[in-house]
């Protein structure tokens, strides 16, 4: 394809197109339908309020006993001041993440407040970066400026990546981080870097390993990079006092992160699961084939193709004798070991239990998406050309951008706490009663309620006073923990008769009750 072309532009074009398209589906959806917090978010928020410390110690206090709403809405209010280190000293007792990402929310907090979509925008303007650092990695890769762009488009629309720019987490901050030591990191081995190069890799490592505790797998095959192409020298030496210089800067802004790994072992955790591995491999084929489509019936197809091509890529590489030129020396062949090693200790992790049974796919795979697009470009690009391949990438962008927008309008994090009809039918009632306690769940839920609502956390046969009580909602956690009896007859003895049916979504019920 000769660049000035009819045919280049309009393929230019129409890539532009799609781009502007994706970042216009997020701004629009996150304006327009994100009015609530995910349950990770709710803890989120606290960090950005300097108040999940607070929760933590002070939830046993508020239950069985009269509060109001507010008392559970002020755990996001406004902060009057900066305080970075409450935020650090959260993560570092309550949490496992390190603290980067919550510190930039709890400045945007403290500077100028935050809605439900605040740390979602934030991602947004990381995954922008990501963008510019994709293209240039794979025109780097691909040697095509339009098979650059098409990696980025591949990426920027898939229905598991978007996820990530809906969700205040720290995912696409991570992503970001890793992509950008990686590009970094290629400068340094490859003797093409300057004074600055080494002090930017040197920085973002130090971002990086505050961002996330499984920032230093990233880094490992960066290691075997140097050592295969310059050995035990003065330049491995080099690499090797950056990376430690990372650790004692994030050593340095993150002294709490001792006392984490201190006291972590000592924790109360809920009892643990059995890990049901076939169940985890599944959930691992099942999420990454998102990566290319969302509707369920589209993404056994998608596997079968997925199978078919990476079997055909190999075989061809294979015949070619590629894989000579793709060795550790090669560019190809360094970006093929990290990603590899990236997925390896990725999958491995959640196979074995290390990481919770919810880690896997969409956010959780964030650093692996853009990879992904680029190895995806590379098999096609070896295996078709002309006309086939221009098919192939025209009807692969157009199911995309059809997943696309069924993944933004079903993401779980653009659905309200509770429905949103909920909130009017809790606030025409005197008193709200509820067996849920958890800061993934409780305070989000009340974000929308009045603050001057009566309260009343049930977790034990302690019932609430009922003295000038006339109308009584009861938010259940309807599990096999959280019995309705005793308090639904307690409650008839008071002189209470349901009113109207028992509302459910999810896990929760809402009764009302009238005297």
């Amino acid at each position: 394809m000769q660049a000035h072309s009819s045919g280049y532009r309009i393929w230019r074009v129409a890539l532009v197109l799609l781009l502007a398209y994706g970042v216009g589906l997020r701004i629009h959806a996150l304006l327009t339908w994100k009015t609530s917090l995910s349950n990770d978010e709710s803890v989120s928020y606290m960090c950005a309020a300097a108040t999940a410390g607070i929760w933590e110690t002070s939830i046993a206090d508020m239950v069985h006993r009269p509060i109001t709403v507010a008392d559970l809405q002020r755990f996001y209010d406004r902060p009057t001041r900066f305080d970075f280190h409450a935020v650090s000293l959260d993560m570092a007792r309550y949490d496992v993440h390190p603290p980067l990402y919550f510190w930039l929310l709890h400045a945007i907090h403290v500077l100028w407040g935050t809605s439900a979509a605040t740390g979602a925008f934030l991602n947004v303007a990381f995954g922008l970066g990501i963008l510019l650092l994709l293209v240039r990695l794979a025109r780097r890769l691909t040697g095509s400026d339009l098979a650059a762009l098409a990696t980025a488009v591949v990426w920027y629309l898939s229905p598991a990546a978007v996820q990530i720019d809906l969700e205040a987490r720290p995912y696409q901050l991570m992503a970001l981080l890793a992509l950008a030591s990686y590009m970094l990191g290629l400068r340094l081995i490859q003797g093409s870097a300057g004074r600055w190069s080494w002090v930017g890799f040197t920085m973002v490592n130090m971002l990086g390993l505050l961002t996330h505790l499984y920032f230093p797998f990233l880094l490992l095959p960066g290691v075997v990079l140097m050592l295969a192409q310059h050995g035990i020298g003065r330049r491995s030496w080099a690499y090797l006092g950056s990376l430690l210089a990372s650790l004692a800067g994030m050593l340095l802004l993150y002294p709490e992160f001792l006392e984490f790994l201190i006291t972590y072992g000592d924790r109360p955790r809920d009892v643990p699961e059995p890990v049901d591995h076939l169940n985890r491999l599944k959930g691992v084929v099942y999420t990454t084939i998102q990566f290319l489509t969302e509707p369920h019936v589209l993404r056994y197809g998608y596997l079968l193709l997925t199978v078919i091509v990476l079997v055909a890529w190999g075989r061809k590489v294979r015949s070619k004798g590629l894989t000579k030129a793709a060795g550790l020396r090669s560019e190809r062949g360094g970006f093929f070991l990290t990603f590899g090693w990236w997925s390896f200790f990725t999958i491995a992790l959640f196979l074995a239990g290390v990481s919770p049974a919810q880690a896997v796919g969409e956010q959780y795979f964030a650093y692996l998406w853009p990879m992904a697009a680029i190895t995806g470009v590379l098999a096609v690009g070896t295996l078709l050309h002309g006309a086939a391949r221009h098919w192939a990438l025209g009807v692969h962008l157009v199911l995309l951008s059809v997943s696309l927008a069924v993944a933004v309008r079903r993401s779980e994090y653009l659905k309200p706490a509770i429905p949103v009809e909920w909130n009017g039918i809790i606030a025409t009632n005197d008193l709200l009663v509820t067996d849920e306690a958890k800061r993934t769940a409780l305070p989000r839920m009340a974000r929308h309620l009045p603050g001057d609502l009566p309260m009343y956390i049930l977790l034990d046969a302690e019932w609430p006073e009922l003295q000038g009580v006339h109308r009584v909602a009861f938010l259940h956690l309807a599990i096999a923990e959280r019995p309705l009896e005793p308090f639904l007859t307690w409650l008839t003895d008071q002189g209470f008769r349901p009113e109207g049916p028992a509302l459910s979504t999810d896990r929760y019920e809402l009764r009302s009750f009238t005297r």
